[in-house]
């Protein structure tokens, strides 16, 4: 049977072949328990701390794997000993548990979303799941080396999880290119370099990868071959639209509708509008966030905008644009409501989604999704896509990708990248019967 002294040698031994020289460990009695005191010599110098880890034969393992992580805390961070004992106290599974104390991953969490506090209460609620959703599979057997396993074990087990069975018409959560995955990403990635920052985890290990490797492997750039991009309202189905909201009664919503799709406009924008001598003209503070709204810097002036009407009604843009500035019409209840609400430090967002809420739960909107497939679903902003549309196709003659980007308000990029790159077969036969008539000619 081995005596102390023995258990004690072969674990001095251990710690000298895992840590290196300078860790010398002894009992000590505290109330009636050995608990172990560590002494460390190195270049500089002699620190002494005395823990609550049990020092007794059938700890052993646990004493070896607990200096392994307190060397770490101290070689990686260049943590004190008194400073990395308390951070391995706060979060390694081997450190004795103290009722009501959070450790790991639950400690790390509590202290971002602490100092994060101060956000909106719909942004800190997202921002909870999503963290949330990391420490999830941060503490999943088998459990994530770093941080770049971390973000494919998200996107395996929960980004690309497949519809429940063959056939179900459950779309992804989360899917390839889309702004939700691109969210859960840059909070997630926040999260771990929060915790590198404040040196609360070996920054070796959990420093979030680049913004490019997270476009590539877990998000998806938008050249992806998979990649979608939103799919745009063509003529007849916004006339359609139109018409059964109108026939409903329903003209605060077909206002809405109508100024949205008629002026290419982002859905937040019904919040920043105002008309002189019968032009319509957008706020430019929309697409600011919560921070640069709190700035001093003056926003531009506000933006004219020019309607594109759908074939079949034109002269609308310029009929609705009369009714809104008169107040004959009003805007719908729930986006007057949204607006209200919005304080001059505060992001338009809840006013897009007022609309897009109203406008989802029409049957005229449904019936225009009913026969289409999962990559051509319409959504709100689709109204915005079938203004470039009408611009680029279904005029008879297209106008510019730099004249359409300087309507709707952004770079020729931008414009490029997300709104000019819509293709169909609707399209390659206008192309078509294009290119045949000017060789015809």
């Amino acid at each position: 049977m081995a005596t102390t002294l023995d258990w004690v040698k072969s674990l001095r031994a251990d710690i000298r072949g895992d840590c290196g020289k300078g860790w010398n460990l002894r009992g000590r009695e505290v109330g009636g328990k050995m608990v172990m005191q560590i002494d460390r010599n190195d270049e500089n110098g002699r620190s002494t701390l005395l823990t609550n880890i049990g020092w007794r034969k059938d700890n052993k393992r646990n004493i070896l794997n607990a200096i392994v992580e307190i060397k770490d805390f101290m070689y990686h961070n260049g943590d004190s000993l008194k400073e990395a004992y308390k951070k391995f106290s706060n979060q390694s599974e081997y450190a004795p548990v103290i009722k009501g104390q959070l450790k790991g991953w639950a400690a790390n969490k509590k202290a971002f979303l602490d100092s994060r506090s101060n956000r909106r209460s719909t942004t800190l609620y997202d921002l909870t799941k999503r963290v949330e959703l990391a420490c999830r599979f941060l503490e999943k057997s088998p459990k994530p080396q770093n941080a770049k396993d971390l973000f494919l074990r998200i996107k395996e087990e929960y980004f690309d999880v497949a519809p429940p069975h063959k056939g179900s018409k459950k779309k992804l959560k989360n899917p390839e290119g889309g702004d939700g995955r691109k969210r859960n990403c840059g909070d997630i990635k926040s999260f771990l370099n929060y915790c590198v920052e404040k040196k609360l985890v070996n920054a070796n290990l959990w420093t979030a990868p680049s913004s490019e490797w997270l476009q590539e492997e877990i998000i998806k750039t938008k050249d992806s071959e998979e990649y979608q991009s939103k799919v745009p309202i063509k003529s007849n189905e916004l006339v359609q639209l139109l018409e059964e909201i109108e026939n409903k009664g329903n003209l605060n919503l077909w206002l809405a509708v109508g100024l949205v799709g008629c002026f290419g406009l982002r859905p937040a924008e019904l919040g920043a509008l105002s008309v002189e001598n019968g032009r319509l003209f957008v706020g430019t503070t929309v697409k600011r966030n919560k921070h640069k709204l709190k700035k001093n810097d003056k926003p531009k002036a506000p933006e004219m905008v020019v309607a594109v009407d759908p074939i079949g009604l034109e002269g609308l843009g310029d009929r609705l644009v009369q009714l809104y500035a008169k107040g004959t019409i009003k805007l719908p209840l729930g986006v007057l409501r949204a607006i209200e609400k919005r304080g001059d430090n505060e992001t338009y967002k809840p006013i897009g989604r007022a609309f897009g809420q109203l406008l989802k739960r029409q049957k005229s909107w449904k019936k225009l999704n009913l026969n289409r497939s999962e990559n051509e679903q319409l959504d709100p902003y689709s109204l915005r896509h079938g203004f470039a549309y009408r611009c680029h196709v279904e005029m008879e003659n297209p106008i510019s990708a730099t004249e359409v980007a300087g309507f709707m308000r952004h770079d020729t990029n931008t414009h490029n990248d997300v709104y000019a790159n819509y293709i169909d077969n609707d399209q390659k036969e206008r192309s078509r019967d294009r290119l045949v008539g000017k060789l015809n000619q």
